[in-house]
């Protein structure tokens, strides 16, 4: 009789980074996919927005101003949604996606991240981050509207590099909240490692 299989992973360290990157791979491949379904069913738990007392029909294309119904305990975000036609109009969007980011993260991506992170690790809910993640991709869908539309208006001048700084900030962001639910999705002892390694992104950024 034969030996049998020859061993693939000479210790369970091995064993254990193999799987860890076989999940990664599996991950990438259905990222598009969880992330639409996600989506889809966070919109579907979101109620309609409730226009605020006293607002009038508005026959522009600047719909009134209304209070977001997210259930998310931390706030709630006031935001005007607006198809603006000039320049005047593009950078009233960017600081309203200005605001909403700053109230999102509370100034400070990587202390959102933590808060996150303590509460994954309190609950093990690997959902946990979706809510914000979705957020953070709205807010990044809006800036990135700007900043093109500033482009074609004005060109590469202080406005549109306004835009484009939040959208930086924007971006840096969203890849956190990626990686963490990335980490996540595979398992509460492969983000806890980690984190405790300090190899996340968000804990390279300065507080």
């Amino acid at each position: 009789m034969g030996r049998g299989r020859p061993r693939l992973y000479a210790t369970p360290e091995e064993k254990a980074a193999a799987n860890r990157a076989k999940s990664m791979r599996s991950y990438y491949k259905k990222r598009s996919k969880l992330n639409t379904n996600r989506e889809r069913r966070y919109r579907a738990e979101r109620s309609k927005p409730t226009i605020l007392p006293g607002a009038t029909k508005d026959t522009s294309k600047m719909t009134p101003l209304v209070i977001s119904t997210s259930t998310s305990p931390r706030r709630k975000l006031i935001s005007l949604r607006v198809e603006p036609t000039d320049v005047a109009g593009w950078m009233t969007l960017v600081d309203h996606t200005d605001t909403d980011f700053r109230l999102l993260t509370g100034d400070s991506t990587r202390r959102l991240l933590e808060f996150l992170y303590k509460r994954y690790t309190e609950t093990n809910h690997s959902d946990t981050f979706k809510d914000t993640t979705i957020e953070v991709q709205a807010l990044y869908k809006t800036i990135k509207r700007c900043e093109h539309a500033l482009l074609q208006l004005c060109g590469v001048a202080k406005e549109f590099r306004a835009a484009e700084a939040l959208g930086k900030q924007i971006h840096q962001a969203l890849l956190c909240l990626e990686e963490v639910s990335l980490y996540a999705s595979i398992g509460k002892a492969e983000i806890r490692e980690a984190h405790d390694a300090g190899e996340l992104i968000h804990q390279s950024i300065p507080y």
